[in-house]
């Protein structure tokens, strides 16, 4: 018996998604993001540590803080792809400055910036219900003003932006601040209480170095166009003298699992 075997092969000038669907291994719009932020004090130290204690965690994008990174020293974490900035040109500043996004292939994204004057990058990623932008700074403590020019442009966006920095910013108004600063009066009275930005979090101390502990630097941003549903995690510390946070943004409620106490084992008769 012969069987009639047919070959299909894709037209010339066609890819093989627009003829047989969507490429498999193609980059994918996601409906929730895992996003693990930290101020790591200076990446290359302890490189392979935070390696390890970022991988337990499986985020989708990671976002660094002080990475203390030349540009021309690259970023190298598997299986991300990873994208730095450092505006500092003073060689001894250099360590004390830097941010880094890392993003998983699989995430359909694009990178911005040369739209940042200072020390903020960040990248466009599409959802299943539109594209948002996620966006991290590092403002060193020496640097006594605010990245005026950035925020505006996060401020001025018409998609759903989030920034998770390290401002340096204090006001005894935000959650767990006791203090205040110039840049915590400047930010509180420009942008939050016009409510062109509104911060959303950390709701917990992020230092826990000896005489700093107790204190929030690392903030939370987000323009008015967000909609989606977040949730911000403490994680647990690790080298940094800053703790790590996993913030998720999802287009879906967030479940949180809650455990039930044993209904059917309770004593009544000893609790009437």
């Amino acid at each position: 018996m012969h069987r009639n075997i047919h070959f299909t092969r894709t037209p010339p000038g066609m890819s093989a998604a627009r003829v047989g669907g969507r490429n498999p291994h193609s980059p994918r719009p996601t409906s929730t993001l895992k996003i693990y932020y930290q101020n790591v004090n200076g990446w290359a130290t302890n490189a392979q540590a935070h390696r390890i204690s970022i991988n337990q965690h499986n985020p989708d994008v990671i976002l660094i803080a002080h990475t203390g990174l030349p540009d021309d020293s690259k970023l190298k974490f598997h299986p991300y792809i990873s994208y730095q900035k450092n505006t500092e040109k003073v060689n001894h500043l250099i360590a004390h400055s830097g941010v880094a996004i890392l993003i998983k292939k699989e995430i359909e994204h694009k990178i911005l910036m040369d739209v940042f004057q200072h020390d903020t990058i960040a990248v466009r990623i599409e959802t299943t219900s539109g594209p948002i932008i996620v966006a991290t700074n590092y403002h060193p403590p020496r640097r006594d003003y605010l990245p005026m020019e950035d925020l505006a442009w996060l401020q001025c966006h018409t998609l759903p932006s989030y920034l998770l920095g390290d401002l340096n910013a204090n006001h005894s108004t935000f959650s767990n601040s006791h203090t205040t600063n110039s840049k915590g009066t400047l930010l509180n009275e420009f942008w939050l209480k016009r409510g062109t930005l509104s911060r959303i979090g950390p709701k917990f101390n992020t230092v826990h170095a000896y005489r700093s502990s107790g204190t929030a630097p690392d903030i939370i941003l987000i323009n008015k166009w967000t909609y989606h549903n977040s949730h911000c995690q403490r994680l647990p510390p690790n080298l940094s003298d800053h703790v790590p946070m996993m913030f998720t943004i999802s287009t879906k409620p967030i479940f949180k699992k809650v455990v039930c106490e044993h209904m059917e084992k309770a004593d009544w008769q000893s609790f009437l």
